[in-house]
């Protein structure tokens, strides 16, 4: 099958797998249920993912103000030491 063959899913259908030649890994999709019209998410969908966005803000927030308070600092000598 050519990469850029377009495909329209439907409910019931498996996609070819594709094999990771560096673990010997198969990946592949069953399409459960294929949705034509953008629908609004329910409470219980959309909270995952707006608890997924904050933790991300927070980490982003968090990393910040460890580089402020513990900026990185090469040791020049060192580094031309070990890459010898």
């Amino acid at each position: 099958m050519e990469p850029d063959t377009k495909i329209i899913p439907k409910a019931g259908m498996i996609t070819t797998p594709l094999v990771n030649t560096t673990d010997n890994t198969a990946t592949f999709a069953y399409i459960i249920k294929v949705y034509n019209q953008p629908m609004q998410r329910n409470f219980t969908d959309a909270k995952g993912l707006v608890i997924n966005d904050y933790q991300a803000l927070l980490e982003k927030q968090w990393e910040e103000s460890l580089k402020k308070k513990y900026p990185v600092v090469i040791d020049q000598k060192v580094l031309n030491d070990i890459s010898k």
